[in-house]
């Protein structure tokens, strides 16, 4: 029992480790403007420690990045509505964060100038 309880804490601390390698080179990605990329490495960081808050802004950016105003295709309307779902997901866990609202009201701000879409 007592083996089983640390081999759970060591994935634990392993995926969290994993986590952080994929946020760095997310990071690193969204840095060289390869947004798609980036996007994958932050999901990636997120599926592996659900609690990194770093990793779900940053994912929610990279969409928002690539997210185009006034372009009304499907693909772009998806980035808006992924950004904007991301964000919400960061303010669900730490209402008060106020990277994730004044990103959110960019937003916003970006698809209500052009037209009433993905954004609302």
């Amino acid at each position: 029992m007592v083996l089983l309880a640390a081999l759970a804490f060591m994935s634990a601390g392993c995926d969290k480790l994993k986590s952080r390698d994929q946020l760095n080179k997310g990071i690193q990605a969204y840095r060289n403007a390869r947004y798609n990329d980036a996007v994958e490495f932050f999901k990636n960081s997120v599926a592996l420690d659900k609690t990194n808050i770093n990793g779900r802004r940053y994912l929610a950016t990279a969409y928002m990045s690539q997210y185009i105003p006034g372009a009304d295709s499907p693909d772009n309307n998806r980035m808006a509505k992924a950004a904007k779902d991301e964000f919400l997901n960061v303010l669900n866990d730490n209402p008060k964060d106020t990277l994730a609202l004044a990103s959110l009201a960019s937003l916003a701000s970006l698809s209500l100038d052009i037209r009433r879409g993905p954004a609302e």
